[in-house]
């Protein structure tokens, strides 16, 4: 094998030519390197653009189920309410049993957080980070709204059971908690008309028809609409 020593340097000119052949070459694998990671970099940023506007759609569509039952539902908070209010335990707990109020909705946003936290959003046009902010802070108001229901609900089914009956104890103990579930019912309806309707407004986003249709079928307006009948008839 053949081993070519290095030719020595007879001036400066020659020296420096030398050098600076290894600078050109040292910048340009460098630039090559930066515009490759910035490609890859891009490329990330796109597909998690389109995670968000995945989970996004699917929020606006579990929006679109909590609408349908927004009726049926206040129509039951009223009967709720009206029982308390006459002091009738057994009406009260009838509503409480059979009763149909919308507290599974399934609200996402790993696609977010976890975008978000790695970095993979730096970049990304202000406006739009801002519209994704909006949204999924109403996302996450969502969860808060839907712990509140259910808490109100689990207090007073173990109030209405208790046996204390049309007291005034049992009035006093139970109208606080109707209250604070007619409130997180109201605040959660209304966050869900936003989250049906911001989309569009902020980043322009919509839900075709078929994408609703294509949607897994829960039936919550035909299961709320059922538990009122048995409201009546049960």
């Amino acid at each position: 094998m053949e081993i070519h020593k290095p030719k020595p340097f007879h001036n400066l000119k020659e020296f420096g030519s030398e050098i600076l052949t290894i600078v050109v070459g040292i910048l340009i694998a460098l630039g090559l390197e930066q515009a490759i990671e910035a490609i890859h970099r891009n490329e990330r940023r796109q597909i998690a653009v389109e995670m968000i506007e995945k989970e996004i759609r699917t929020n606006i569509g579990e929006a679109v189920s909590v609408s349908k039952v927004v009726d049926c539902s206040k129509r039951q908070m009223t009967a709720l309410t009206d029982a308390l209010g006459r002091g009738d335990q057994k009406a009260a707990a009838k509503v409480l049993r059979y009763g149909h109020f919308h507290i599974y909705g399934v609200w996402l946003d790993a696609a977010w957080t976890n975008n978000l936290s790695s970095g993979t959003l730096d970049g990304i046009d202000d406006e739009k980070r801002l519209g994704y902010s909006i949204f999924y802070a109403m996302v996450r108001e969502q969860h808060v709204q839907q712990e509140r229901i259910a808490s109100a609900l689990d207090r007073l089914e173990a109030l209405t059971g208790t046996g204390m009956a049309s007291s005034q104890q049992a009035i006093e103990a139970e109208l606080p908690q109707a209250a604070e579930l007619a409130g997180a019912l109201r605040e959660y309806y209304n966050i869900g008309f936003g989250l049906q309707a911001s989309p569009k407004a902020l980043l322009g986003i919509t839900l075709s028809r078929g994408e609703l249709d294509s949607r897994p079928h829960r039936n919550e307006e035909a299961a709320c609409e059922s538990a009122a009948k048995a409201l009546v008839a049960g």
